[in-house]
Protein backbone atom coordinates (compact mmCIF):
# COMPACT_ATOMS: atom_id res chain seq x y z
CA UNK A 1 0.00 0.00 0.00
CA UNK A 2 1.55 3.25 -1.00
CA UNK A 3 1.35 6.70 0.77
CA UNK A 4 -1.87 7.97 -1.33
CA UNK A 5 -3.66 4.91 -0.75
CA UNK A 6 -2.70 4.46 3.12
CA UNK A 7 -3.89 8.47 3.43
CA UNK A 8 -7.41 7.59 2.03
CA UNK A 9 -7.38 4.50 4.28
CA UNK A 10 -6.91 6.93 7.43
CA UNK A 11 -9.37 8.92 6.59
CA UNK A 12 -11.82 5.33 7.10
CA UNK A 13 -13.75 5.28 10.53
CA UNK A 14 -12.54 2.48 13.12
CA UNK A 15 -15.46 0.46 12.11
CA UNK A 16 -14.71 0.64 8.22
CA UNK A 17 -10.95 -0.09 9.03
CA UNK A 18 -11.90 -3.33 11.42
CA UNK A 19 -13.79 -4.58 8.50
CA UNK A 20 -11.03 -4.60 5.75
CA UNK A 21 -8.68 -5.54 8.27
CA UNK A 22 -10.66 -8.90 9.02
CA UNK A 23 -11.27 -10.19 5.38
CA UNK A 24 -6.94 -10.18 5.36
CA UNK A 25 -6.33 -13.83 6.17
CA UNK A 26 -2.49 -13.93 5.33
CA UNK A 27 -0.79 -12.31 8.44
CA UNK A 28 2.51 -11.55 6.80
CA UNK A 29 0.09 -9.02 4.72
CA UNK A 30 -1.60 -7.89 7.98
CA UNK A 31 1.35 -7.07 10.15
CA UNK A 32 2.78 -5.33 6.95
CA UNK A 33 0.17 -2.89 7.58
CA UNK A 34 0.54 -2.52 11.40
CA UNK A 35 3.74 -1.31 10.66
CA UNK A 36 2.63 1.14 8.44
CA UNK A 37 0.33 2.75 11.13
CA UNK A 38 -0.25 3.24 14.74
CA UNK A 39 -3.70 3.44 14.44
CA UNK A 40 -4.36 0.02 12.47
CA UNK A 41 -1.76 -1.46 14.75
CA UNK A 42 -3.68 -0.88 17.96
CA UNK A 43 -6.80 -2.44 15.66
CA UNK A 44 -4.91 -4.98 15.74
CA UNK A 45 -3.72 -5.74 18.59
CA UNK A 46 -7.06 -5.79 20.62
CA UNK A 47 -8.44 -8.87 21.44
CA UNK A 48 -11.75 -8.45 20.41
CA UNK A 49 -10.85 -8.09 17.16
CA UNK A 50 -9.33 -11.12 16.94
CA UNK A 51 -11.61 -13.10 18.76
CA UNK A 52 -14.53 -11.65 16.07
CA UNK A 53 -12.11 -12.23 13.02
CA UNK A 54 -11.45 -15.65 14.34
CA UNK A 55 -15.55 -16.36 14.34
CA UNK A 56 -16.24 -14.53 10.87
CA UNK A 57 -13.13 -17.06 9.60
CA UNK A 58 -13.63 -20.29 11.70
CA UNK A 59 -16.78 -20.31 13.09
CA UNK A 60 -17.78 -20.08 16.54
CA UNK A 61 -18.00 -23.97 17.19
CA UNK A 62 -14.49 -24.87 18.32
CA UNK A 63 -12.77 -21.67 20.03
CA UNK A 64 -9.56 -23.03 21.05
CA UNK A 65 -7.93 -21.43 23.74
CA UNK A 66 -4.69 -18.97 23.91
CA UNK A 67 -3.79 -17.05 21.19
CA UNK A 68 -6.67 -16.87 18.34
CA UNK A 69 -3.79 -15.34 15.93
CA UNK A 70 -2.83 -19.34 15.87
CA UNK A 71 -4.54 -20.37 13.20
CA UNK A 72 -3.84 -17.43 11.17
CA UNK A 73 -0.14 -18.33 11.61
CA UNK A 74 -0.43 -21.59 10.93
CA UNK A 75 -2.51 -20.97 7.58
CA UNK A 76 0.30 -18.34 6.75
CA UNK A 77 3.04 -21.28 7.36
CA UNK A 78 1.68 -23.93 5.19
CA UNK A 79 1.13 -21.50 2.27
CA UNK A 80 4.98 -20.80 2.66
CA UNK A 81 5.77 -24.50 2.84
CA UNK A 82 4.57 -24.76 -1.14
CA UNK A 83 7.73 -23.27 -1.58
CA UNK A 84 10.19 -25.49 -0.99
CA UNK A 85 10.00 -29.42 -1.61
CA UNK A 86 12.36 -32.20 -1.78
CA UNK A 87 11.86 -35.43 -3.22
CA UNK A 88 13.19 -38.32 -3.85
CA UNK A 89 16.93 -37.32 -4.66
CA UNK A 90 15.89 -33.86 -5.91
CA UNK A 91 14.21 -30.89 -5.10
CA UNK A 92 13.22 -27.22 -5.50
CA UNK A 93 12.95 -24.04 -3.82
CA UNK A 94 11.07 -20.51 -4.71
CA UNK A 95 12.92 -17.22 -4.02
CA UNK A 96 11.41 -14.30 -2.84
CA UNK A 97 11.09 -13.53 -6.52
CA UNK A 98 8.77 -16.31 -7.65
CA UNK A 99 11.83 -17.68 -9.54
CA UNK A 100 11.58 -21.80 -9.36
CA UNK A 101 15.16 -23.11 -8.79
CA UNK A 102 15.56 -27.06 -9.20
CA UNK A 103 19.23 -29.18 -7.78
CA UNK A 104 19.42 -33.03 -7.42
CA UNK A 105 19.29 -36.09 -9.42
CA UNK A 106 18.19 -35.65 -12.64
CA UNK A 107 18.03 -39.07 -14.49
CA UNK A 108 14.41 -38.81 -16.00
CA UNK A 109 14.22 -34.95 -16.28
CA UNK A 110 12.55 -34.18 -12.92
CA UNK A 111 14.99 -30.89 -12.99
CA UNK A 112 13.03 -29.66 -15.40
CA UNK A 113 15.92 -27.73 -17.85
CA UNK A 114 15.91 -29.84 -20.66
CA UNK A 115 18.57 -32.33 -19.91
CA UNK A 116 19.15 -35.22 -17.72
CA UNK A 117 22.15 -33.88 -16.39
CA UNK A 118 21.94 -33.78 -12.39
CA UNK A 119 23.29 -30.50 -10.49
CA UNK A 120 24.92 -30.06 -7.30
CA UNK A 121 24.42 -26.31 -7.48
CA UNK A 122 20.53 -25.11 -8.13
CA UNK A 123 19.28 -24.20 -11.62
CA UNK A 124 16.78 -21.64 -12.41
CA UNK A 125 14.08 -22.88 -13.97
CA UNK A 126 12.04 -20.34 -16.25
CA UNK A 127 8.10 -19.74 -16.29
CA UNK A 128 6.33 -16.70 -17.88
CA UNK A 129 5.13 -15.75 -14.46
CA UNK A 130 5.81 -16.26 -11.20
CA UNK A 131 5.93 -19.67 -9.29
CA UNK A 132 3.41 -19.76 -6.08
CA UNK A 133 4.04 -23.81 -5.40
CA UNK A 134 6.58 -26.66 -6.44
CA UNK A 135 6.10 -30.35 -5.80
CA UNK A 136 8.53 -32.72 -5.59
CA UNK A 137 7.12 -36.71 -6.98
CA UNK A 138 9.43 -39.59 -6.40
CA UNK A 139 10.59 -39.24 -9.96
CA UNK A 140 8.90 -36.24 -11.36
CA UNK A 141 8.07 -32.44 -10.51
CA UNK A 142 5.29 -30.19 -10.68
CA UNK A 143 4.19 -26.44 -10.27
CA UNK A 144 1.87 -23.85 -10.25
CA UNK A 145 2.28 -19.96 -11.32
CA UNK A 146 0.61 -16.86 -10.24
CA UNK A 147 -1.78 -17.15 -12.75
CA UNK A 148 -3.12 -20.66 -11.56
CA UNK A 149 -1.37 -22.83 -14.44
CA UNK A 150 0.10 -25.98 -13.92
CA UNK A 151 3.02 -27.79 -15.10
CA UNK A 152 4.60 -31.00 -14.95
CA UNK A 153 7.81 -32.93 -16.36
CA UNK A 154 10.08 -35.78 -14.93
CA UNK A 155 9.32 -39.79 -15.00
CA UNK A 156 6.06 -40.76 -17.04
CA UNK A 157 5.42 -36.91 -18.06
CA UNK A 158 7.09 -37.34 -21.29
CA UNK A 159 9.02 -34.46 -21.10
CA UNK A 160 11.85 -32.80 -19.51
CA UNK A 161 11.27 -29.30 -19.55
CA UNK A 162 7.64 -27.59 -17.89
CA UNK A 163 4.74 -29.12 -19.82
CA UNK A 164 1.11 -27.29 -19.21
CA UNK A 165 -1.65 -29.09 -17.77
CA UNK A 166 -5.09 -28.31 -18.97
CA UNK A 167 -7.59 -27.45 -15.53
CA UNK A 168 -10.92 -25.55 -16.23
CA UNK A 169 -10.05 -23.60 -12.83
CA UNK A 170 -7.43 -21.71 -11.19
CA UNK A 171 -4.95 -23.48 -9.13
CA UNK A 172 -3.50 -22.57 -6.06
CA UNK A 173 -1.48 -25.82 -5.02
CA UNK A 174 -0.09 -28.87 -6.07
CA UNK A 175 0.80 -32.19 -4.62
CA UNK A 176 2.60 -35.03 -5.54
CA UNK A 177 3.15 -38.08 -4.03
CA UNK A 178 6.20 -39.02 -2.48
CA UNK A 179 6.07 -43.20 -4.63
CA UNK A 180 9.48 -43.51 -6.83
CA UNK A 181 7.24 -46.04 -8.85
CA UNK A 182 3.99 -44.47 -9.29
CA UNK A 183 2.98 -41.02 -10.34
CA UNK A 184 -0.36 -39.55 -7.78
CA UNK A 185 -1.02 -36.08 -8.55
CA UNK A 186 -3.41 -33.78 -7.11
CA UNK A 187 -4.26 -30.28 -7.50
CA UNK A 188 -6.34 -27.62 -5.74
CA UNK A 189 -8.23 -24.37 -6.94
CA UNK A 190 -8.76 -21.48 -5.43
CA UNK A 191 -12.67 -21.85 -5.12
CA UNK A 192 -11.89 -25.20 -3.46
CA UNK A 193 -12.07 -27.79 -6.24
CA UNK A 194 -10.12 -30.76 -6.22
CA UNK A 195 -8.76 -32.60 -9.19
CA UNK A 196 -6.61 -35.71 -9.13
CA UNK A 197 -4.40 -38.12 -12.03
CA UNK A 198 -2.15 -40.70 -12.25
CA UNK A 199 -1.61 -40.77 -15.69
CA UNK A 200 -3.46 -39.05 -18.36
CA UNK A 201 -6.23 -36.10 -18.21
CA UNK A 202 -6.76 -34.37 -14.17
CA UNK A 203 -10.27 -35.49 -13.24
CA UNK A 204 -12.66 -33.67 -10.90
CA UNK A 205 -12.95 -34.94 -7.43
CA UNK A 206 -16.78 -35.80 -6.91
CA UNK A 207 -18.25 -33.91 -3.98
CA UNK A 208 -20.14 -30.57 -2.89
CA UNK A 209 -17.55 -29.82 -0.34
CA UNK A 210 -14.65 -27.45 -0.62
CA UNK A 211 -11.32 -27.85 0.68
CA UNK A 212 -8.75 -25.68 1.85
CA UNK A 213 -5.70 -28.49 1.99
CA UNK A 214 -4.50 -31.29 -0.12
CA UNK A 215 -2.16 -34.15 -0.16
CA UNK A 216 -1.26 -36.67 -2.44
CA UNK A 217 0.51 -39.97 -0.78
CA UNK A 218 0.76 -43.43 -0.52
CA UNK A 219 -0.84 -46.69 -0.83
CA UNK A 220 -3.17 -46.69 2.71
CA UNK A 221 -4.53 -49.99 1.67
CA UNK A 222 -3.31 -52.41 4.97
CA UNK A 223 -5.40 -49.80 6.76
CA UNK A 224 -8.57 -49.65 5.54
CA UNK A 225 -8.70 -52.19 2.43
CA UNK A 226 -8.55 -49.76 0.17
CA UNK A 227 -6.80 -47.46 -1.65
CA UNK A 228 -6.33 -44.41 -0.90
CA UNK A 229 -4.32 -41.74 -3.02
CA UNK A 230 -5.80 -38.55 -1.58
CA UNK A 231 -6.34 -37.01 1.26
CA UNK A 232 -7.99 -33.54 1.58
CA UNK A 233 -8.98 -30.99 4.68
CA UNK A 234 -12.45 -29.37 3.64
CA UNK A 235 -13.34 -25.60 4.09
CA UNK A 236 -14.86 -26.94 7.82
CA UNK A 237 -12.06 -28.00 8.80
CA UNK A 238 -12.38 -32.05 8.69
CA UNK A 239 -10.08 -34.73 6.88
CA UNK A 240 -11.48 -36.44 3.85
CA UNK A 241 -9.91 -39.38 1.69
CA UNK A 242 -10.53 -39.66 -2.03
CA UNK A 243 -10.55 -43.66 -2.17
CA UNK A 244 -10.15 -45.87 -4.94
CA UNK A 245 -11.83 -48.92 -4.51
CA UNK A 246 -12.25 -52.10 -7.38
CA UNK A 247 -13.06 -49.38 -9.80
CA UNK A 248 -14.88 -46.98 -7.70
CA UNK A 249 -14.27 -43.75 -6.37
CA UNK A 250 -15.68 -42.00 -3.22
CA UNK A 251 -14.79 -39.59 -0.47
CA UNK A 252 -14.57 -40.69 3.13
CA UNK A 253 -14.42 -38.64 5.54
CA UNK A 254 -11.93 -39.62 8.83
CA UNK A 255 -12.97 -38.10 12.68
CA UNK A 256 -10.70 -36.48 14.59
CA UNK A 257 -10.51 -35.15 17.92
CA UNK A 258 -10.32 -31.43 16.92
CA UNK A 259 -10.84 -29.11 13.63
CA UNK A 260 -7.47 -29.17 11.41
CA UNK A 261 -5.82 -26.68 9.25
CA UNK A 262 -3.58 -28.59 7.18
CA UNK A 263 -2.52 -31.87 5.81
CA UNK A 264 0.87 -33.91 4.75
CA UNK A 265 1.45 -37.09 3.40
CA UNK A 266 4.75 -39.60 3.78
CA UNK A 267 5.49 -42.64 2.68
CA UNK A 268 3.17 -44.91 3.83
CA UNK A 269 1.66 -42.62 6.29
CA UNK A 270 0.15 -39.25 7.27
CA UNK A 271 -0.26 -36.63 9.55
CA UNK A 272 -2.39 -33.02 10.10
CA UNK A 273 -2.18 -30.33 12.09
CA UNK A 274 -4.77 -28.56 14.32
CA UNK A 275 -6.43 -25.69 14.59
CA UNK A 276 -4.43 -25.43 18.40
CA UNK A 277 -1.37 -26.43 16.97
CA UNK A 278 -1.22 -30.60 17.26
CA UNK A 279 -0.26 -33.25 15.35
CA UNK A 280 -2.22 -36.07 14.87
CA UNK A 281 -0.10 -39.05 13.09
CA UNK A 282 -1.03 -42.68 11.53
CA UNK A 283 -0.18 -45.25 9.35
CA UNK A 284 2.90 -47.01 9.10
CA UNK A 285 5.37 -47.01 12.24
CA UNK A 286 8.64 -48.76 10.67
CA UNK A 287 10.81 -46.05 11.69
CA UNK A 288 9.40 -44.41 14.56
CA UNK A 289 7.91 -42.05 12.13
CA UNK A 290 4.48 -41.63 13.79
CA UNK A 291 6.59 -40.29 17.46
CA UNK A 292 5.15 -43.20 19.38
CA UNK A 293 8.40 -43.91 21.06
CA UNK A 294 9.15 -47.22 19.47
CA UNK A 295 9.68 -49.03 16.04
CA UNK A 296 6.42 -50.74 14.92
CA UNK A 297 2.98 -51.11 15.69
CA UNK A 298 1.56 -52.68 19.09
CA UNK A 299 0.10 -55.64 18.50
CA UNK A 300 -2.05 -56.52 21.79
CA UNK A 301 -2.65 -60.39 20.69
CA UNK A 302 1.08 -60.70 21.13
CA UNK A 303 2.43 -57.73 23.44
CA UNK A 304 4.94 -57.04 20.28
CA UNK A 305 5.33 -54.30 18.08
CA UNK A 306 5.82 -55.47 14.68
CA UNK A 307 7.36 -53.44 11.76
CA UNK A 308 5.61 -53.14 8.38
CA UNK A 309 1.85 -53.09 9.85
CA UNK A 310 -0.19 -50.10 10.08
CA UNK A 311 -2.52 -48.15 12.33
CA UNK A 312 -5.78 -46.29 12.04
CA UNK A 313 -5.82 -44.89 15.55
CA UNK A 314 -3.87 -41.75 15.49
CA UNK A 315 -1.06 -40.83 17.54
CA UNK A 316 -0.77 -37.10 19.36
CA UNK A 317 2.06 -35.01 19.15
CA UNK A 318 2.46 -31.98 21.81
CA UNK A 319 5.32 -30.05 21.95
CA UNK A 320 6.20 -27.44 24.25
CA UNK A 321 4.64 -24.74 22.26
CA UNK A 322 2.35 -24.94 19.74
CA UNK A 323 3.27 -26.42 16.01
CA UNK A 324 2.75 -24.47 13.04
CA UNK A 325 4.18 -25.99 10.54
CA UNK A 326 3.73 -30.14 9.56
CA UNK A 327 5.85 -32.09 6.93
CA UNK A 328 5.59 -35.77 6.73
CA UNK A 329 8.24 -37.14 3.75
CA UNK A 330 9.09 -40.23 3.12
CA UNK A 331 9.21 -41.84 6.70
CA UNK A 332 10.49 -38.62 8.31
CA UNK A 333 8.14 -36.17 10.26
CA UNK A 334 9.52 -32.31 10.77
CA UNK A 335 7.40 -30.03 12.37
CA UNK A 336 8.27 -25.98 13.44
CA UNK A 337 6.45 -25.01 16.72
CA UNK A 338 5.96 -21.03 17.06
CA UNK A 339 9.37 -19.10 17.42
CA UNK A 340 10.37 -21.08 14.96
CA UNK A 341 12.33 -24.56 16.54
CA UNK A 342 12.53 -27.13 14.26
CA UNK A 343 11.41 -31.11 16.09
CA UNK A 344 12.47 -34.26 13.89
CA UNK A 345 11.66 -38.17 13.92
CA UNK A 346 11.84 -40.68 12.05
CA UNK A 347 14.24 -42.01 9.83
CA UNK A 348 17.65 -41.08 9.93
CA UNK A 349 18.89 -43.04 6.61
CA UNK A 350 21.93 -40.49 5.02
CA UNK A 351 21.83 -38.70 8.23
CA UNK A 352 18.84 -36.19 7.28
CA UNK A 353 17.90 -35.67 11.14
CA UNK A 354 21.49 -35.48 12.39
CA UNK A 355 24.89 -37.16 12.20
CA UNK A 356 25.52 -40.07 13.82
CA UNK A 357 28.85 -40.77 15.94
CA UNK A 358 30.64 -44.03 15.17
CA UNK A 359 29.84 -46.55 17.74
CA UNK A 360 33.45 -47.79 17.50
CA UNK A 361 34.42 -44.85 18.61
CA UNK A 362 33.30 -45.27 22.36
CA UNK A 363 32.36 -47.60 24.39
CA UNK A 364 29.84 -46.09 25.93
CA UNK A 365 26.11 -47.71 25.12
CA UNK A 366 23.70 -45.91 21.75
CA UNK A 367 22.05 -45.38 24.75
CA UNK A 368 24.21 -42.85 26.09
CA UNK A 369 25.42 -42.02 22.82
CA UNK A 370 22.39 -40.82 21.34
CA UNK A 371 18.73 -39.41 21.70
CA UNK A 372 16.24 -40.75 23.77
CA UNK A 373 14.30 -42.81 21.68
CA UNK A 374 16.89 -43.03 18.81
CA UNK A 375 17.47 -47.06 17.11
CA UNK A 376 21.12 -47.51 16.04
CA UNK A 377 21.51 -48.24 12.57
CA UNK A 378 23.78 -51.60 11.81
CA UNK A 379 25.05 -54.22 14.11
CA UNK A 380 26.36 -52.89 17.80
CA UNK A 381 27.51 -54.89 20.95
CA UNK A 382 23.98 -53.85 22.80
CA UNK A 383 21.99 -56.06 20.94
CA UNK A 384 20.05 -53.22 18.49
CA UNK A 385 16.54 -53.58 18.07
CA UNK A 386 15.70 -55.94 15.09
CA UNK A 387 12.04 -54.48 13.28
CA UNK A 388 10.24 -57.04 15.49
CA UNK A 389 10.84 -56.32 19.03
CA UNK A 390 9.25 -56.91 22.20
CA UNK A 391 9.68 -53.89 25.17
CA UNK A 392 10.28 -55.27 28.53
CA UNK A 393 11.78 -53.41 31.51
CA UNK A 394 13.55 -50.67 29.67
CA UNK A 395 15.15 -53.24 27.19
CA UNK A 396 14.43 -54.27 23.82
CA UNK A 397 14.90 -57.30 22.06
CA UNK A 398 14.83 -59.44 18.84
CA UNK A 399 11.78 -61.57 18.63
CA UNK A 400 11.63 -62.49 15.17
CA UNK A 401 12.24 -62.00 12.00
CA UNK A 402 10.78 -59.68 9.27
CA UNK A 403 12.25 -58.62 6.43
CA UNK A 404 13.19 -55.20 6.18
CA UNK A 405 12.97 -52.32 4.15
CA UNK A 406 17.01 -51.56 4.02
CA UNK A 407 18.40 -55.05 3.65
CA UNK A 408 21.23 -56.21 6.06
CA UNK A 409 23.06 -59.16 4.10
CA UNK A 410 24.99 -60.32 7.39
CA UNK A 411 21.60 -60.25 9.40
CA UNK A 412 17.99 -59.30 7.72
CA UNK A 413 16.82 -59.00 11.41
CA UNK A 414 19.16 -56.40 12.29
CA UNK A 415 18.31 -52.34 12.00
CA UNK A 416 20.28 -50.75 9.15
CA UNK A 417 18.22 -48.19 8.88
CA UNK A 418 18.50 -45.57 11.33
CA UNK A 419 15.59 -43.97 13.37
CA UNK A 420 14.72 -41.68 16.06
CA UNK A 421 11.45 -42.77 17.18
CA UNK A 422 10.62 -39.39 19.78
CA UNK A 423 10.17 -36.14 18.16
CA UNK A 424 13.47 -34.16 19.20
CA UNK A 425 14.74 -30.67 18.83
CA UNK A 426 17.19 -30.04 16.12
CA UNK A 427 19.29 -27.03 16.12
CA UNK A 428 20.89 -26.48 12.80
CA UNK A 429 22.29 -22.28 14.12
CA UNK A 430 19.46 -20.75 12.85
CA UNK A 431 15.60 -20.53 13.53
CA UNK A 432 13.74 -22.45 10.71
CA UNK A 433 11.26 -20.83 8.79
CA UNK A 434 10.31 -23.95 6.41
CA UNK A 435 11.28 -27.83 6.51
CA UNK A 436 11.40 -30.77 3.73
CA UNK A 437 12.80 -33.92 3.63
CA UNK A 438 14.07 -36.49 0.53
CA UNK A 439 15.24 -39.78 0.90
CA UNK A 440 18.34 -39.41 2.09
CA UNK A 441 18.80 -35.50 2.93
CA UNK A 442 17.11 -33.23 4.73
CA UNK A 443 16.17 -28.60 3.00
CA UNK A 444 15.30 -25.97 5.64
CA UNK A 445 14.62 -22.18 5.12
CA UNK A 446 15.95 -20.13 8.03
CA UNK A 447 15.08 -16.65 9.15
CA UNK A 448 18.44 -15.46 7.46
CA UNK A 449 17.10 -16.09 4.40
CA UNK A 450 19.70 -18.84 3.73
CA UNK A 451 18.33 -22.35 2.12
CA UNK A 452 20.53 -25.31 4.24
CA UNK A 453 20.90 -29.05 3.38
CA UNK A 454 21.79 -31.90 4.91
CA UNK A 455 22.74 -35.39 4.94
CA UNK A 456 24.39 -37.72 2.29
CA UNK A 457 24.11 -35.13 -0.86
CA UNK A 458 22.02 -35.77 -3.40
CA UNK A 459 24.00 -37.83 -6.76
CA UNK A 460 25.90 -34.99 -9.15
Amino acid sequence: MDLSQLAVFDLLPDEDVTKILSKIENLNDLFSLCRTSTRIDRICQDPVFWKNKYKQDFGDKYLPEGDLKLPYIIRTKTKESNLLSAGHKHAGMVDKNGILHMWGDNEYGQLGDGTTTSRKEPIKIPFESKVICISCGGLYTGAVTENGEVFLWGKNQRTITPKKVYIPSKIVKISLGPNPIKSNTAALSEDGLVYHWNFGNPQLVSTIIKMIDIAAGFDFSTIFNEAVYLSMISEDMKLYHFIVNSGSIFVKIRPLHEPILSVSNGYGYEGVLSISGNVYLYGQNSFGQLGTGHLGIFVSRTGLYVWGTTTGDSNKISLPSPIILLSCRYVTTSTITLGNKLYMWGSNIGNKIFIEKDPELSNRTYHELYPKGYFLAGKDINEPPSFNVEISNGRIRNTGSIETLVSDDSDPNIITSPSLAIPTQIDIGYSVTSISTGTLFSIAKTTDGQLNQWGNQLPH
